[in-house]
């Protein structure tokens, strides 16, 4: 469905962990075991998965428009003036890519293997600017949650848990 939006000119793709991980696996490179998706990658016919990678290869890891800026995973201030990287698939991961595809890590980790998120990145976002981010399932009611800084940037966090039982959220702008 997204692809056939994309090809209409009616949709745009924003690189997500799991949409790099996809396009990771589907070009042949080394990934961590994981049985689901490659059960996805075994689905695909050819066609949709060279489709698939291409989508995924020319989305960009972030993207501002005007006063919004949207994002996976977290802002970092260096994102208002550095482009997203234009090959995001090639060469090793830069701490900008990181951030936007993972969030913003304590450099510990936490008991189930992963790595430890905060959220010190909201109080970076400039007066003005609301980011949109997904990647953290930070609502505790349902809906987007949303977080503002001292200085009036505010983050809108629009995972609600749809993948692990809880809703499907979307905003309007």
């Amino acid at each position: 469905m997204m692809l056939g939006r994309l090809a209409a000119g009616r949709g745009l793709f924003l690189l997500g962990n799991h949409d790099f991980k996809l396009a990771r696996a589907l070009a042949g490179r080394q990934i961590r075991p994981d049985p689901a998706l490659a059960a996805t990658v075994a689905s695909l016919d050819p066609e949709l998965r060279a489709a698939a990678l291409s989508a995924i290869a020319g989305a960009p890891a972030w993207l501002v428009e005007g006063s919004h800026f949207f994002v996976h995973g977290a802002f970092h201030i260096r994102m208002l003036t550095e482009a997203p990287p234009e090959r995001p698939l090639e060469g090793r991961v830069s701490p900008l890519l990181a951030r936007a595809l993972y969030g913003q890590t304590t450099g510990r980790m936490q008991p189930d293997g992963y790595p430890e998120r905060t959220l010190r990145w909201v109080a970076q976002i400039p007066a003005g600017l609301t980011v949109y981010c997904g990647h953290d399932c930070r609502s505790l009611d349902g809906r987007p949650a949303v977080r503002r800084n001292e200085a009036g940037g505010t983050a809108i966090f629009l995972d609600t848990g749809a993948g692990k039982g809880g809703h499907l959220s979307w905003i309007d702008l």
